[in-house]
């Protein structure tokens, strides 16, 4: 190199990236707290079912005249105890607060497709510098981070026109990054440089990117357990993961019943709680370039690759930079705080 290799324009925006990131982050985590959503159950369906019992355990428990038993011979009685269905309904916020976001997710964005010009630059003024002052013309204009779909544009533009100020080992290292250099043709719209480049344009030319919330459910109990000695209660039909299209949506159904090998008891004394734990999840639209991607895990797998990018590039920065990003993106939903329902 000809002259120094200034990285602070690019290690500024990587920063600034990081940081919308995590207030965006903290953001959907404020959004969530136990008043976010509500959960009731609903009784949809009454029926009975044929019990038979001992005598002597009924006579025993001092049961006998505190139901209406059917006496089926000398030793045996049948009672027929009620049976409840009931629907878990779960009531939801639709609606996020996607315009705030919105302008949040253009930042981490702007800021992580900045980064990558930036840095054809940083290396273009490095190799063969200093550029023209400004206005900027000639070849230094052209300078840019490319977005090669094909082999062909690739070869054809990116040595001579875009790329022209770096060396041939910068160029190999940025050309496995492209999207045409995937195995498979038919994933090219999926590559990450490919989707954060039409993320990028969404935003500056048309619109803010579209955000969802997901709502999905991850489990549900009955408590306390003490109830168990007396009832039974089996799980007829539970709502698939996926997004609430209403504010109140039925999660699932339950069915509740004496136990069959327990001596009868009393609609009363079915009282419980049920538990439910949902998650929530803030996606991008599910047509692409996102696909309905996770949106934290997503930015935060474009600044994890900008940064190992920047390291291949140049191995000795000595600057700190955000090594958080390394670590690979699981973040996928958040569960919600978990709170007990009275089921009557």
């Amino acid at each position: 190199m000809s002259r120094p290799l200034d990285l602070s324009s690019v290690i500024a925006k990587i920063r600034r990236a990081n940081e919308h990131l995590q207030i965006l982050n903290k953001e959907i985590d404020d959004f969530i707290d136990p008043n976010l959503y509500k959960v009731r159950t609903e009784t949809y369906r009454h029926g009975r079912e044929r019990r038979q019992y001992l005598r002597r355990q009924i006579e025993e428990l001092g049961l006998l005249n505190a139901f209406p038993f059917r006496q089926i011979d000398d030793d045996t009685l049948e009672l027929r105890p009620l049976v409840d269905y009931k629907s878990v309904l779960a009531t939801v916020p639709v609606n996020v607060p996607s315009d705030q976001w919105g302008t949040l997710i253009g930042d981490v964005i702007h800021n992580t497709r900045g980064a990558l010009d930036n840095l054809i630059w940083a290396l273009a003024d490095a190799n063969c510098g200093p550029p023209p002052p400004p206005p900027i013309s000639g070849v230094w204009r052209d300078l840019n981070f490319p977005i090669a779909r094909t082999k062909t544009w690739w070869t054809d533009m990116a040595p001579k026109k875009v790329l022209w100020g770096l060396t041939r080992k910068q160029r190999a290292i940025i050309k496995k990054t492209q999207p045409f250099y995937r195995r498979k043709p038919e994933n090219v719209c999926r590559q990450w440089l490919y989707v954060l480049n039409e993320l990028w344009n969404a935003d500056k030319h048309r619109a803010l990117n579209v955000t969802h919330a997901f709502h999905g459910w991850e489990r549900m109990v009955l408590v306390p357990d003490e109830v168990y000695e007396l009832i039974e209660w089996k799980l007829l039909r539970a709502r698939d993961y996926g997004p609430f299209e209403h504010d109140t949506e039925e999660i699932a159904r339950i069915r509740i019943m004496p136990r069959r090998d327990r001596p009868p008891v009393r609609k009363r004394e079915l009282k419980m709680d049920v538990k439910v734990r949902l998650t929530f999840e803030v996606t991008f639209d599910d047509g692409p370039p996102a696909y309905g991607a996770n949106v934290i895990a997503l930015l935060k797998g474009f600044l994890n690759r900008v940064v190992i990018l920047l390291y291949e590039l140049q191995p000795d920065i000595s600057e700190p930079l955000p090594i958080n990003l390394l670590a690979p993106p699981t973040i996928r939903s958040r569960t919600l705080p978990e709170v007990a329902h009275p089921v009557r």
